[in-house]
């Protein structure tokens, strides 16, 4: 299996923290400290730039692909995915769409994929509480082309406490299970649009990496990782890619 991980394009909460880092807001997990963060925000306007930016990247690397694609040099690589998994949230939604779009492929959510905490917003103390998260109907109206999940119904997928960063680890190794599962030991190239927290947890579990470590891995917005899992051994490819974003889209 050759498995290649996308963060999501940056998110309107992202460009938020971007534009106000100078006055003390914080960006990570539950300790975001602004009142007015989404619980399931868009893609900002540099977003939708990135996403345009990675797809024609994509689609141009298909139509050229060649026998070199098969090495392991990462600049012959033609991104000829064969699935392409995404969260349910809009921000890696709407990143996944793009890329499917370019590759003509039809995406599927895999829940567990989601960001460390899930859906959540600050109550009326700016402390972190759980919620609904968006239902069925609004994901078939927005993205028609998407395989949905059978159990996601009309009452938002969410609905339960903001998930803790032990629970996120867990979630993180069964991710790790359910994969190898799933595509281990075969020909598959598997593409997840995921987010920047999770990553983290995902690459830990990925290199069973000791639980007592410190070690966190950093992705920018619609970055690639690629790992390959090749018999009983695990190569990192490349980590945190966005070589084809020019320099101002790269947040």
């Amino acid at each position: 299996m050759r498995l290649y991980v996308v963060r999501h394009a940056q998110s309107a909460d992202n460009q938020y923290v971007v534009e106000n880092a100078h006055k003390g807001v914080r960006s990570h997990g539950l300790d975001q400290s602004y009142v007015n963060r989404q619980a399931d925000p868009e893609l900002s306007e540099t977003g939708q730039k990135q996403i345009e930016s990675l797809g024609r990247f994509l689609s141009q690397k298909r139509a050229g692909a060649s026998e070199k694609a098969t090495r392991i040099d990462p600049f012959q690589d033609s991104f000829d995915f064969t699935h392409i998994y995404a969260s349910l949230m809009v921000r890696t939604m709407a990143t996944a769409g793009a890329v499917a779009d370019a590759l003509h492929l039809t995406p599927a959510i895999w829940l567990d994929a989601h960001e460390m905490g899930g859906i959540w917003e600050p109550d009326g103390q700016g402390k972190p509480v759980g919620s609904p998260g968006k239902n069925r109907a609004y994901f078939q109206n927005r993205f028609p082309h998407f395989a949905l999940p059978d159990q996601l119904g009309e009452e938002g997928w969410w609905n339960r406490p903001v998930e803790t960063a032990a629970d996120c680890k867990h979630r993180a190794g069964r991710f790790f299970r359910e994969l190898m599962e799933r595509h281990g030991g075969t020909q598959d190239r598997v593409a997840v649009v995921s987010h920047g927290l999770f990553y983290s947890f995902m690459l830990n579990a990925f290199l069973n990496i000791p639980s007592g470590s410190r070690i966190s891995f950093a992705m920018n917005n619609a970055a690639m990782t690629r790992i390959d899992f090749v018999e009983d051994s695990i190569r990192v490819i490349y980590q945190n890619r966005s070589d084809y974003f020019p320099p101002e889209l790269t947040t």
